[in-house]
């Protein structure tokens, strides 16, 4: 059988090994998608992870609408119980799957070999009931990583360097020596920075362009969007409001291990709200296993449960339009967190659990 990387090249319609679906949906989208007869239940997860506890009565039937969707045919339902790229992982799915999914995110996937392809509903209504989908046309960008970066530098920068390269393609990476947080920060910031999808490989990257990883500095994005990329010094003592440490990147087990690290024995700043997810209940469970919990609320932080949380910032976490709200999160766009609110800040694992302990961002 082909590789993954060869069925990308040749552009042919793919078979998908794993459908998500999750209240990420729009009314229109969760219609749209409910829809579909399904071709094969076991292959698809239903997982309402994005707004959890349930925030409105809007919220709570549209979540209603994908439960009977899932009992209606079959299908596997996850309330509450963690991120949906994080579940799909921990439930097995392999390097060189394939998987198609409605949130915006699905880039994640890639952290661990799994091409995450985002379908517009109509789309993905399509691929339920055909068991393919359709590659977009864009170039496939194979990226080699070679050396290790710098000690002050992470993997939020290296996305800030490689992001004016990796628009518009699907982004193939390897080497690096990244763990898990690294990579799927990696992948979501490259999505969210205009990459189609981006995933990492063991596969031979013939032809490949090479990226020095000692060449990357320390990069930030200003709050608005993922092109406003300037130094770090730019935002250098930037007062914060609010710190969020959870999401794809920053739920990991490696991340909460980092962020316990750095608050062993300290107190985040008193006049900061700072909160902090798990990606998934099996990481809640193990950082209660490790003791990280316990650093968490000794530190003065609010443990949420686990899911998206602040990152969705739909119902949990809001700011008003004057606060910076730094993020390990993967969204920055005006009003995500409020109305007349534009200071979303979004940061690696170590610079946001910094922010939390000194009320500044990037403090020198």
């Amino acid at each position: 059988m082909a590789s993954l990387l060869e069925r990308l090249q040749a552009g042919a319609p793919l078979s998908w090994d794993l459908a998500l679906v999750t209240d990420s949906l729009d009314d229109a989208g969760v219609e749209a998608v409910t829809a579909a007869h399904v071709l094969d239940p076991a292959r698809v997860l239903v997982a309402v992870d994005h707004d959890t506890p349930t925030g409105t009565v809007a919220v709570a039937e549209k979540q209603r609408k994908l439960l009977d969707f899932a009992r209606g045919q079959g299908l596997p339902f996850r309330y509450g119980q963690g991120i949906g790229y994080h579940l799909a992982l921990e439930g097995g799915l392999k390097p060189g799957s394939v998987a198609v999914c409605c949130g915006r995110h699905a880039a994640v996937l890639g952290a661990g070999g799994v091409l995450g392809l985002p379908l517009p509903p109509k789309e993905l209504k399509t691929a339920l009931e055909t068991g393919a989908v359709s590659l977009p046309e864009a170039e496939v960008c194979r990226l080699r990583l070679a050396g290790a970066l710098d000690r002050y530098v992470t993997a939020w920068d290296l996305v800030l360097h490689l992001a004016p390269r990796c628009r518009g393609t699907l982004a193939v990476l390897g080497g690096g020596g990244l763990d898990l947080c690294q990579r799927a920060a990696v992948c979501g910031l490259l999505a969210a920075s205009g990459a189609v999808t981006a995933l990492f490989t063991e596969e031979p990257l013939d032809g490949a362009e090479t990226v020095e990883l000692a060449a990357v500095r320390p990069m930030a994005v200003l709050a608005g969007n993922f092109e406003r990329i300037v130094p770090a010094s730019r935002v250098d003592g930037l007062r914060v409001n609010q710190v969020f440490i959870g999401g794809c990147a920053g739920g990991t087990l490696e991340a909460l291990r980092q962020t316990a690290a750095i608050w062993r024995g300290r107190r985040v700043n008193p006049y900061v709200r700072v909160l902090v997810a798990p990606a998934t209940a099996a990481v809640y469970a193990q950082a209660l296993e490790e003791g990280l919990v316990e650093v968490f609320m000794e530190a003065g932080a609010l443990v949420m449960n686990q899911g998206c949380s602040a990152c969705w910032a739909q119902s949990q976490g809001r700011c008003d339009g004057g606060e910076v709200f730094v993020t390990t999160g993967f969204i920055n766009c005006p009003g995500w967190a409020g109305r007349g609110h534009d200071g979303i800040y979004t940061a690696p694992v170590e610079r946001a659990a910094w922010a939390a302990l000194t009320g500044s961002l990037y403090e020198s």
